[in-house]
């Protein structure tokens, strides 16, 4: 498919916008309700924001993006890919950002996606000169978040991190189910800020990739994931604990 070029951000303020098979330079902003983004690619202009390449984080008004690529074609520490709340993402190829998804609230579901390949500087000037610390999710705070029949790898810190932003919505009913995950130092990493949330992870395939060998998941003990039916790809081998972290 031959995409149109919009050339600078676009920023979406009429409810229940379609934007299909746009390659857009620049952001895309979502301030109206009921926003769908589909077969399109966004990459972002030469100027990076930590807003994210796709965003709500002003509005928090409900979007679905789907069947799509989000990359920033210019590198830098400053992009993130999806950022917000109250988002469902499907069918995603995103790269080349630090954070592929930012989770910054509640009702959000990434589905049936590709998180691979992020942007990672071992001096990162936003985190003042030591590694960038790049997930595939991270969760800051929210509940109602599925994350389902995903793969997820290329991320050095986690696949899934998930903390509590005591800046925005508390945490809770995090489903993490049927994805492929690897890489990270451990591959789920459940934060000592996320403590009396229990993250229910099942029927996950864990690769072979990670920092801390054997560590698919870490997390406190007040935090202790809900596990079923995880598996380690090599020899197929049941995760049935975690790390006490």
């Amino acid at each position: 498919m031959t995409l149109k070029v919009h050339q600078g951000d676009l920023v979406i303020t009429k409810a229940n916008t379609v934007v299909d098979g746009l390659e857009v330079r620049g952001i895309i902003e979502i301030k109206a309700p009921g926003v769908v983004i589909k077969n399109s690619r966004i990459v972002g202009g030469s100027t990076a924001r930590s807003i994210g390449l796709v965003t709500n984080v002003n509005s928090g008004q409900p979007f679905t993006i789907q069947d799509s690529e989000v990359y920033a074609a210019s590198e830098d520490p400053a992009w993130n890919g999806l950022v917000g709340s109250n988002f469902t993402a499907l069918r995603m190829d995103i790269h080349r950002v630090v954070d592929p998804v930012r989770v910054l609230g509640d009702n959000v579901v990434v589905r049936d996606s590709w998180l691979h390949d992020n942007s990672h500087w071992e001096k990162d000037p936003l985190r003042g000169g030591t590694p960038s610390h790049d997930d595939s999710v991270q969760i800051e705070g929210g509940a109602s978040i599925l994350l389902e029949g995903n793969r997820m790898e290329g991320a050095t810190n986690a696949a899934v991190q998930i903390t509590q932003n005591s800046s925005i919505a508390k945490l809770g009913s995090i489903t993490i189910r049927d994805n492929y995950l690897q890489d990270g130092g451990c591959t789920i990493n459940v934060g000592a800020s996320a403590a009396n949330n229990r993250p229910i992870v099942t029927s996950n395939v864990f690769g072979p990739e990670r920092i801390f060998a054997g560590c698919g998941i870490v997390a406190p003990v007040s935090s202790a994931p809900v596990l079923s039916g995880n598996i380690w790809e090599v020899g197929a081998v049941p995760l049935t604990r975690y790390t006490i972290g």
